[in-house]
C-alpha cells in the first residue's frame, strides 16, 4: 500500500504529476497494476489544525505499462 495525503483544499482527486516526473507516475501505475493499493486522502485545513477529511480518488491507473 502507498498512501498520499493531499494537504490542500482545492483538490477532489489525486494523480502523480506525469509532467514533472513521468517515470514516477508510470512506476506508481505499474505498482498498482501488480497489486499495490494506492490510497489518497484529502485534508481539512484551519489555522489550528490539519485533519484527514476523507478519501479522494486516484486518477493515475491508466498510465501503467
Amino acid at each position: 500500500m502507498v498512501l498520499f495525503v493531499v494537504q490542500r483544499t482545492d483538490c477532489d482527486a489525486f494523480a502523480a504529476c506525469h509532467d514533472l516526473d513521468p517515470a514516477y507516475a508510470r512506476g506508481l501505475a505499474e505498482a498498482a497494476s501488480r497489486g499495490v493499493e494506492v490510497l489518497a486522502y484529502a485534508c481539512e485545513i484551519s489555522p489550528g489544525a490539519i485533519r484527514i477529511a476523507g478519501r479522494v480518488p486516484w486518477t493515475g491507473a491508466n498510465l501503467g505499462a
